[in-house]
């Protein structure tokens, strides 16, 4: 009985360490407690203490979650996937009514990494199935304390369907978790939610743009704005400022596609200020892919407005930071932004009469966009690789090369 009790206390130990290590985002420890958590836990259960089964595919949801913060996203669907057999199993088999939340989470999470893995018909079917699960626990068994996890779910449900193509869907439950959310905030006063309010409202923008909607993007996006800046601020959330400086270059984006390109200017030079200050002062360089886009945006806007030095220095600055992305980290996932950005500085130079430093670039694009497309089955950027050899050929033209 001694040597169980030990045993016993080594666990909670374990956990306890575990839960610490997530709490402060060190995730590759916590995934090392929780791994050997989840091990000595199975140990016990072969034993036959199978009431610590619960506590194993909570062990495996933690760990499924801590891979995910990670990267390894094989590896958290594996753990997330064990974690939901045995949820499913204790309730379906052994009537244990009591971890439906758990299982509707653990699905919710699950789906979350299918459709960051690209399964986006697995991750639906996941997403689906915990919505439902938490539709039924908050109607029918009252528990208005799991409306969060709702709201949450629908957002989630909404990223993929908008990621599926099914925009109209997607729209509905954009809106769906945003009127919930707002009734959690503003009839229920629960302000820790105003950061998901916020989010939620960002991600309807998107799906609203996609449709064609600008006008009612242009609306969610500066109520989202609005709602970032005050919680940065008057709050002091500062863990939201990469937020706010994201919400500032997609209202950009917005305003741009309206034509609006002096309101558009102000929103990417609001946004590149901030990524500036977050990357070369505060060291978050996991946003430099951010900042280099949100200088490409810049450039073109400046572009357009005639500004083409001013454009040549943003398309050139945000040229540099992906080719070192790329070149220095492996971020290979980047080189379809390399080549756009490639592209739009050879549209500048050419307006600047540099046709040679023009067809530079234009052939630096095309060669990008060609490896892209032929060897990497990148077929959605075959578009932007017919507008570059256009592009080329004008350019071509202009210098006096008609073959």
């Amino acid at each position: 009985m001694k040597k169980q009790d030990k045993r016993v206390d080594e666990l909670f130990s374990l956990f306890n360490k575990a839960v610490e290590a997530f709490q402060e985002a060190q995730f590759k420890e916590a995934s090392e407690f929780f791994s050997v958590y989840a091990n000595c836990l199975d140990k016990l259960i072969v034993e036959g203490l199978s009431h610590f089964r619960s506590d194993l595919a909570g062990a495996r949801m933690n760990l499924g979650i801590c891979f995910s913060e990670l990267g390894d996203l094989k590896a958290a669907r594996g753990e997330l996937e064990a974690s939901l057999s045995l949820y499913q199993h204790l309730v379906d088999t052994e009537a244990c009514h009591d971890l439906r939340p758990s299982l509707a989470r653990t699905r919710m999470i699950l789906g979350i990494c299918l459709r960051n893995l690209g399964d986006l018909n697995a991750a639906r079917g996941e997403l689906e199935g915990s919505l439902s699960l938490y539709q039924e626990l908050v109607e029918t068994d009252a528990r208005h304390d799991l409306r969060p996890s709702l709201a949450k779910t629908r957002m989630n449900l909404g990223i993929c369907l908008r990621n599926f193509g099914d925009l109209n869907a997607a729209r509905g439950e954009l809106e769906a978790s945003l009127s919930l959310y707002q009734e959690l905030v503003e009839t229920d006063a629960r302000q820790e939610l105003r950061p998901d309010l916020a989010g939620t409202r960002m991600i309807l923008g998107n799906c609203l743009r996609n449709i064609g909607d600008l006008n009612a993007a242009r609306g969610e996006y500066e109520a989202s704005l609005s709602l970032f800046q005050q919680l940065v601020d008057s709050d002091a959330h500062h863990e939201l400022r990469p937020s706010l400086a994201g919400t500032h270059m997609i209202l950009g984006n917005c305003l741009y596609s309206l034509g609006d390109l002096n309101a558009a200017r102000g929103e990417y030079e609001a946004s590149l200020s901030l990524y500036q200050d977050l990357v070369d002062t505060e060291a978050c360089h996991e946003l430099r892919p951010e900042f280099a886009r949100t200088r490409m945006n810049l450039g073109n806007c400046l572009s357009e407005l005639g500004d083409l030095k001013g454009a040549r220095g943003e398309l050139e600055a945000s040229l540099s930071l992906y080719q070192d992305l790329i070149e220095t980290e492996a971020r290979h996932d980047l080189r379809a932004f390399l080549a756009q950005t490639r592209m739009n500085l050879g549209l500048c130079l050419r307006n600047l009469g540099d046709l040679k430093g023009a067809r530079d670039e234009y052939e630096a694009s095309l060669s990008l966009y060609q490896h892209l497309v032929d060897s990497e089955a990148r077929h959605d950027l075959r578009p932007e690789l017919a507008r570059t050899r256009m592009n080329l050929g004008i350019c071509l033209r202009k210098l006096g090369d008609y073959k």
